[in-house]
């Protein structure tokens, strides 16, 4: 694979895991923020993906975008592991906005980083 879109996807993975880490902890640390993403569902349902987020979603895409930056030997449970938690997680906010008509814009936001790790993610294993 080109080197170039290697270290770019790398760099989008990074992205990605530091905004996760970001987002979950506003969420943690600012319980008011809550209200902001999902306004009309309880807590619990918005706070209860909180441990698979941290798996899937900060450390492998971390991991993810620094073996891709490092030019280590692509791992396909690695990019199977973190395309599947990120378009479970997309797969989830958009149940919760269908049943809660609230929080659309995250929503927006989950399915573009899906759909844009499952490209990079095809990309990169079909060199």
């Amino acid at each position: 694979m080109n080197r170039i879109v290697k270290r770019w996807a790398g760099i989008y993975f990074l992205f990605q895991g530091i905004s996760g880490l970001v987002w979950w902890s506003v969420l943690l640390i600012v319980p008011e923020s809550r209200s902001v993403f999902f306004p009309v569902i309880p807590e619990i349902a918005l706070l209860g993906f909180w441990l698979a987020d941290f798996v899937f979603f900060i450390l492998g895409s971390l991991l993810l975008g620094f073996t891709l930056i490092a030019g280590f030997s692509m791992n396909r449970l690695l990019f199977g592991a973190v395309a599947g938690g990120i378009v479970y997680a997309g797969l989830y906010c958009l149940g919760l906005s269908i049943l809660s008509m609230s929080g659309w814009m995250w929503t927006i936001l989950m399915i573009g980083a899906s759909a844009i790790t499952i490209y990079l993610v095809w990309v990169c294993v079909n060199e």
